[in-house]
């Protein structure tokens, strides 16, 4: 088993060409980081990517191409390259990341850095940014369900903002929650509190590993003055096409998160479903108008 300090962990889903640009892009513009081992693990695609992808890295001995049983989603897949690594490696961190991202890979030393100020700490992320700079919400606090419940409608959150943002800042902060679009974990956090919950097939993996790092003891911790870029929806929505199934997915994990987690009652877990429905019903009107709108532009 070959000992190494950092790998990285790339989910691959209908997005070869994202895939191939990016290892390219962290795999050439430093010399200290050329040699690090990058593993794709394709999650069963539809579009051909495992063997476009086996292809392209036949001959680069650091990138390893490897392909689940099946498409079990976000966590599921990830899960399967964290065990392929553990029977491949004896590394200290994992960066998980998105295909279609893109970050300057000198920030990479300062995150690794990160980890000194508290031997605490498990994960650490930095800013992320969309296609035109604009912040993303990158950190956040664990949401309570009432949090969510202001969440699920667009009104309510018109009307009381986000409850789980924290106050901007540009110094360093532990933090409940990272954006799980590119962050990176000690291998070790992550065998002890299992990997991923499979049960959710997408969205909300942050808030259920942040949950469970907190309840071992571990923190997170937040780099907002290192940014990267992230092409927001470009991967997803190959999944998940349309508004409404996103959000009736989130939906499923968030209520999933409340029942196995933070174990709410029937009574409370009704109420959820109840204002997941005027979610569904206000999505749909705006589509509906959406839709008029387009009509009447042509």
């Amino acid at each position: 088993m070959n000992s190494v300090n950092i790998c990285f962990l790339i989910l691959n889903y209908n997005s070869y060409k994202d895939t191939i640009s990016f290892v390219h892009h962290i795999s050439g513009k430093e010399k200290n980081l050329q040699l690090l081992p990058i593993l794709i693990v394709d999650n069963c695609s539809s579009d051909h990517s495992f063997e476009i992808l086996l292809q392209e890295f036949q001959d680069n001995q650091s990138v390893d191409v490897i392909q689940t049983e099946k498409n079990g989603g976000y966590g599921y897949g990830n899960n399967w390259g964290i065990k392929h690594l553990q029977n491949t490696y004896n590394t200290e961190f994992i960066i998980i990341s998105n295909p279609d991202v893109k970050a300057d890979v000198a920030i990479i030393p300062e995150m690794l850095k990160a980890f000194q100020v508290d031997k605490k700490i498990a994960t650490v992320s930095v800013q992320m940014v969309n296609s035109n700079n604009k912040p993303q919400l990158s950190a956040w606090t664990l949401p309570n369900l009432f949090d969510d419940i202001i969440l699920s409608v667009g009104l309510l959150k018109a009307i009381f903002g986000n409850p789980v943002e924290y106050p901007k800042t540009m110094k360093p902060q532990y933090v409940d929650i990272l954006q799980g679009a590119f962050f990176m974990i000690k291998f070790k956090a992550m065998d002890e509190i299992g990997g991923y919950d499979e049960k959710m097939f997408l969205y909300g993996e942050e808030r259920i590993l942040g949950f469970k790092l907190k309840g071992i003891g571990y923190k997170q911790y937040f780099l907002p003055h290192l940014s990267f870029i992230h092409h927001v929806g470009k991967t997803i929505n190959k999944i998940c096409p349309g508004r409404l199934y996103k959000f009736r997915i989130l939906q499923k994990s968030r209520r999933h998160y409340h029942k196995k987690y933070l174990k709410q009652n029937w009574i409370k877990l009704f109420v959820f479903d109840l204002f997941t429905l005027v979610g569904i019903m206000e999505k749909w009107v705006l589509d509906i108008f959406s839709d008029m709108k387009s009509h009447e532009s042509h």
